[in-house]
């Protein structure tokens, strides 16, 4: 599956055609530069996409993001690791992303594989 913004090779995890669809999304909103607005673990939230990869803990597809607005159980804004898998909903927002945010540091740790993140 190719970008559909810069064309590059996107990497899929190996899965149903969800997960394809949301890969594609993750890194269209990394291209253009938005936010995403998800549904995680049955709350709305929206993120900003700084790093998206596979979890150095159990090689699952994790997102690392910087909540802006939606359902937290922390003060927002908050930096969250989010797993792919607890993903129902995923679209582009129409809200701007002001990635990368300051604290930011590239080549998350808690990642082995970094398919793609936004650059500094």
């Amino acid at each position: 599956m190719k970008c559909t913004i810069c064309h590059e090779e996107v990497i899929l995890i190996p899965s149903a055609a969800a997960r394809a669809k949301n890969t594609g999304e993750i890194f269209s909103a990394l291209h253009q530069g938005v936010c995403l607005d998800i549904v995680y673990d049955g709350k709305p939230k929206t993120v900003e996409v700084h790093a998206y990869g596979l979890s150095s803990k159990d090689q699952s597809p994790v997102m690392r993001v910087f909540q802006v607005a939606g359902e937290s159980s922390r003060p927002l804004p908050s930096w969250a690791m989010l797993k792919v898998s607890s993903i129902t909903s995923l679209n582009l927002s129409a809200t701007d992303s002001f990635a990368p945010r300051p604290g930011y540091k590239m080549g998350d740790s808690h990642m082995s594989t970094i398919f793609k993140e936004v650059a500094l």
